[in-house]
């Protein structure tokens, strides 16, 4: 079925084939009769994928309360959706997702409004935006990572 779903693009011809697929596997046809519509799985392109990836990771900046700031996802991270063996090669970079949540929350708490994620240190970092708190004196487990970046992530020399 998941063959017939990728070579089908029309839904009424795939909901034909794959009753007809059911049916030479021996499923009986007084029970295919009650089935109203048939569908397979599609894989993801490149495109969806990182889109998912991209609204997964907002929404979870969102339910912090918490804006991420357009342009605020670092392209690397969505690059290691598609191509694990991309430079920094990260290993299960979107775990452990509970981490990620955890800052969110404390940034959220420190008084942030805007952040954004940047892939550092094989794992993803919480950036606020714009003002807020003096320094931003949160451990969101960099503080030793590069004492030359400022809240922000940039370099306090810029």
């Amino acid at each position: 079925i998941g063959e017939i779903a990728r070579s089908e693009p029309d839904p009424a011809r795939l909901h034909v084939e794959c009753l007809k697929a059911l049916v030479d596997a021996g499923f009986p046809a007084s029970l295919l009769r009650h089935v109203d519509f048939a569908f397979g799985l599609k894989r993801l392109t490149e495109s969806e994928l990182m889109r998912a990836y991209y609204e997964r990771l907002a929404a979870l900046v969102a339910s912090h309360g918490l804006v991420l700031e357009e342009g605020g996802l670092d392209a690397r991270i969505l690059l290691q959706v598609i191509d694990p063996t991309a430079e920094p090669a990260v290993p299960d970079i979107m775990l452990p997702w509970d981490n990620l949540s955890d800052r969110l929350a404390q940034f959220k708490a420190a008084g942030a409004y805007m952040v954004r994620l940047i892939l550092e240190n094989e794992s993803i970092r919480v950036a606020p935006v714009g003002e807020g708190p003096t320094g931003w004196v949160l451990d969101d487990g960099f503080a030793d990572a590069d004492p030359d970046l400022s809240a922000d992530g940039k370099a306090k020399d810029e």
